[in-house]
């Protein structure tokens, strides 16, 4: 055992024994952490059943979200939601979810369902209430989410400076 040691302590003292331990930790602990990241959290849907359900392009999948909001961008108003909306809807006919991932659909339909209760329909068998929903129904997007904090401030017990707040 004092032999193993004093090799070790021999190895140790060169620099490129050092060096090499040093890239070993960056590769490992940051460059694969950097890449697992990139894959679980930006890649591409591969599929909802799997245990790593991206796939490892999450660069490029973040370049095509970009490139398809600048369709989106400037103010949020009825006309830009419902046109969200009707975009999902036309890509989504092929039911293949590589064609409408891009649409931040999850989200879109969160505002829908928080937004516009009133239209859900528990007997369609649609999982997300964007596959139904009339577009020319989406208006006063303002006015409801200003409904919508002012309810949920309510039911949390937020009153006077805090709600003002």
């Amino acid at each position: 055992m004092e032999l193993f040691l004093a090799e070790c302590k021999k190895l140790w003292r060169r620099k490129s024994t050092k060096i090499c331990v040093l890239l070993c930790f960056l590769y490992i602990v940051v460059f694969g952490s950097v890449l697992s990241y990139q894959w679980y959290s930006f890649g591409t849907m591969k599929d909802s059943t799997s245990i790593f359900g991206n796939n490892f392009d999450g660069f490029s999948n973040i370049r095509g979200s970009q490139a398809y909001a600048v369709k989106w961008r400037g103010a949020l108003t009825d006309e830009t939601l419902q046109g969200m909306v009707r975009d999902y809807q036309d890509k989504s006919e092929t039911r293949q979810l590589q064609d409408y991932e891009m649409t931040d659909w999850t989200t879109l339909n969160t505002w829908v369902k928080t937004l516009w209760p009133e239209p859900d329909k528990p007997d369609v068998r649609h999982l997300i209430m964007l596959d139904y929903i009339d577009p020319n129904e989406l208006v006063g997007f303002y006015e409801r989410r200003k409904q919508a904090v002012e309810q949920f401030l309510e039911l949390n017990g937020q009153t006077g400076q805090e709600k003002k707040f």
